[in-house]
């Protein structure tokens, strides 16, 4: 009764990409974000963690040791922010958000990023990447 099912939504066309702009560049591997986006992620990530693109990650509240609660999905660069797409497991599972922005350094100092307080949404995350850039913000927490 479910086979049917499974197998429509592993057929499913594969999310179309998001219009952020002419500037905006788009990254699918976490690994491929700037150095110091991935430094600052792995911060923000710290408790639960976040896996590569496709890696295994708990999707579900079924834990299992030593994975991650979070997947990467996509990460976009727009300005001043690199937006990430993360798929977040567990009991509340779904797509989300959050943005790292750029810090002012000084002259000649490395690029660091921070991680934008009330920039994680759940839901369509184009839409929520879009809002984010806008200056929308949301009380929920990563």
């Amino acid at each position: 009764m479910y086979f049917p099912l499974l197998l429509m939504l592993a057929a499913a066309p594969a999310e179309l990409a998001c219009d952020l702009g002419p500037e905006a560049v788009v990254v699918y591997r976490f690994a491929d974000l700037p150095p110091a986006v991935i430094t600052e992620a792995r911060r923000g990530f710290a408790v639960g963690g976040i896996a590569e693109a496709s890696a295994p990650y708990n999707a579900t509240d079924v834990i299992r040791a030593g994975l991650p609660q979070r997947q990467f999905v996509r990460g976009y660069g727009v300005g001043r922010y690199w937006i990430i797409w993360f798929e977040q497991g567990g009991f509340v599972s779904g797509r989300r958000t959050v943005a790292l922005r750029r810090v002012d350094t000084r002259r000649g100092e490395a690029a660091r990023y921070l991680m934008e307080p009330g920039t994680v949404f759940a839901g369509d995350a184009c839409a929520a990447s879009r809002a984010i850039l806008a200056g929308v913000r949301s009380g929920l927490a990563y």
